[in-house]
């Protein structure tokens, strides 16, 4: 039997090939082991991913990626972006599976939006939510109307306006559409939607405020019968309020419960915002009693003294410019609670608007043939901000109330003026 021939190697000293000890060896040694048990993790975890798993994959979300504009808020809203380049996400990921189309989207974010996205969502990680979750998610943080009960209320509310071509509304409603995520509700979310469109009298506004609230919080969860326990409870909540609260301790401030009505005499249409607590009044004019007219007269009145808190309808609450869709949700986008008068008891201030109204509608009838409306109107409204009231804080008078000082007057009537098409009465008023 033939012998293994054993050679033998020479020892050689390892440290003395490197240059150092053997605990300088065992060190580096140590060292790039971690760094290959490191290294080795990553490539495990990045295997996993759906897009190594297939190559096809990786190269049509690389594909599509280049044909996606970053999304950078707010120079575009996501709904607008969305609108524009959902088609991709519909279209052309049909092969992709839900985690790769989550990839895809949020790859288009602009650094400043990713940031505040991964921030909304911890501790969540990306791939932890579906495609719809990421969607919704990014509509309410980068959308115009965050709400998205308020998106889709707005939606099934679209109507054309007289003048506006089809495929202009057509647009509008593609848009909208997409904005208010309607290709995902659900058929108890629809439900809900109309449950609560449905609330338009003044009356309800608080209740149809508060179901809104709740729907967004819960998301898509809710049930018609959970609603109408909503409901119940909202009213449990009311009458524990009333019980502490009246309307009257409300008006403690200036510009915090304000009459709002709009009354037409011969060809004038007039619209007049009425001060609970300080009885200052603000009156134009304008050529219709439209409900836009309405609110864009109200929006500038508030830009000067801001919003108010309560809004009492003491025009004829079933007349249709306070039921109007734009009405509502003007009041409901700017957190403004509407209602009727209740009654002096709980409206103390509703008996003295009255009479500011009749008297405003003498100045106007009894005006001479050689005066207009608003030539009329100057001395009336002068007067009365100088002037105290029964049951005035401190006897002051509307106008030491609202602006902390009398309003300067000279023998002269003062000059009318006119801005955005409207006859701005209230403020005619020299300094």
């Amino acid at each position: 039997m033939s012998q293994s021939k054993i050679t033998v190697i020479p020892s050689v000293s390892l440290a003395e090939d490197f240059g150092g000890s053997h605990a300088e060896l065992r060190n580096m040694l140590s060292k790039m082991q971690i760094q290959q048990e490191l290294v080795a993790k990553q490539l495990k975890e990045f295997a996993a991913l759906p897009i190594v798993q297939n190559s096809c994959e990786y190269q049509q979300l690389k594909y599509l990626a280049t044909s996606l504009p970053l999304f950078e808020y707010p120079s575009e809203s996501f709904d607008g972006w969305y609108f524009k380049y959902g088609e991709i996400f519909q279209e052309e990921t049909t092969s992709l599976n839900d985690r790769a189309k989550v990839q895809l989207l949020v790859s288009r974010l602009g650094d400043l939006e990713m940031k505040k996205y991964i921030n909304s969502i911890a501790p969540l990680r990306v791939n932890e939510l579906t495609f719809r979750e990421t969607i919704a998610k990014l509509m309410s943080l980068f959308a115009k109307t965050k709400s998205r009960t308020t998106r889709r209320l707005q939606y099934i509310q679209l109507e054309k306006e007289e003048n506006e071509a089809i495929i202009n509304y057509g647009l509008r409603v593609d848009k909208a559409f997409c904005a208010a995520e309607m290709e995902e509700i659900s058929p108890n979310e629809l439900k809900c939607l109309m449950f609560v469109l449905g609330l338009k009298s003044p009356k309800e506004a608080a209740l149809r405020k508060w179901l809104i609230e709740r729907m967004d919080e819960k998301g898509s969860g809710l049930k018609l019968s959970d609603l109408q326990k909503l409901c119940d409870q909202f009213k449990e909540n009311t009458t524990k309020k009333n019980a502490i609260t009246k309307i009257d301790e409300i008006q403690a401030k200036v510009w915090r419960t304000v009459h709002l009505d709009f009354f037409q005499i011969e060809q004038d249409h007039i619209v007049v915002l009425f001060d609970a607590y300080s009885h200052w009044p603000e009156v134009y004019k304008s050529s219709n009693s439209r409900a836009f007219t309405i609110v864009d007269t109200m929006q500038a009145i508030f830009s000067r003294f801001g919003l108010p808190q309560t809004l009492v309808l003491s025009c004829d609450p079933s007349l249709t410019q306070v039921k109007s869709n734009l009405f509502i949700e003007y009041c409901d986008d700017n957190d403004i609670f509407f209602t009727i008068p209740k009654g002096h008891s709980e409206v103390s201030s509703h008996a003295d608007y009255l009479d500011f109204r009749h008297k405003l509608k003498r100045a106007i009838e009894e005006r001479p043939g050689t005066k207009n409306c608003v030539e009329a109107l100057r001395p009336f409204l002068v007067k009365h901000k100088n002037q105290t009231f029964h049951g005035a804080p401190h006897h002051k008078t509307p106008a030491e109330l609202m602006l902390g000082r009398s309003l300067r007057v000279t023998e002269e009537e003062p000059p009318t003026y006119f801005v955005g098409g409207f006859g701005m009465i209230a403020t005619d008023y020299p300094y």
